[in-house]
């Protein structure tokens, strides 16, 4: 078998806003979710939980 290899692109609006959250928050790690949903090109969420379930869209359409 193979292995398997995924490259993710970040933009610097998603690293800034990933820095963000990691400042504001006491959180030691978020998740990083990719959905096709418009067809054009993935949008992207993180969720992080510092007390409940936060999610944000961090969705750069700059590079469509």
């Amino acid at each position: 078998m193979g292995h398997l290899m995924k490259q993710i692109i970040i933009t610097r609006n998603q690293f800034e806003k990933l820095k963000e959250v990691f400042e504001m928050y006491a959180v030691d790690r978020i998740v990083w979710r990719e959905e096709s949903i418009s067809g054009i090109g993935p949008n992207i969420t993180i969720e992080f939980d510092p007390k409940s379930t936060v999610k944000i869209d961090i969705t750069d359409v700059e590079s469509w």
